[in-house]
């Protein structure tokens, strides 16, 4: 990895600790958070939950402005099953009994004759049909 793409990396998926621990990701900070503050007098090599920490009130602040980075890098898409690649979401037309994305992108639906297409190669077939019978 470059190290354009490195920081790129970095800039969307981590912040920088209020506290001083530098530059962490949000599960991270979670981890960081749910460390036992002692070992309870027991021997343990387990981290211990960094002081700063215990008294962090900033953390769910600085956590969603890392999600909502990721959220606007990372634009929905979906893998059609005809055709095996993976495309935008606005490529796939929604079922209208559900309402959900359907499974098959447009341009398969169409070389396929498939859902809107569907109607459009039955027209096209009847109409040579009734050219033939006459």
């Amino acid at each position: 990895m470059s190290d354009f793409h490195l920081l790129l990396w970095q800039e969307i998926n981590t912040f920088d600790c209020p506290h001083g621990l530098g530059r962490i990701s949000p599960e991270q900070c979670k981890a960081n958070r749910q460390r036992p503050k002692n070992t309870g007098g027991f021997e343990s090599s387990a981290p211990l939950q960094p002081a700063a920490c215990s008294k962090c009130t900033q953390f769910q602040e600085m956590c969603n402005q890392v999600y909502i980075k990721r959220q606007a890098d990372n634009k929905p898409t979906r893998k059609c099953r005809v055709c095996k690649k993976k495309r935008p979401l606005a490529k796939f037309r929604k079922s209208k009994v559900t309402g959900n994305h359907i499974k098959t992108c447009d341009d398969c639906e169409h070389h396929l004759g498939l859902g809107k297409y569907k109607m459009n190669k039955l027209e096209v077939s009847s109409r040579s049909l009734g050219n033939r019978a006459k």
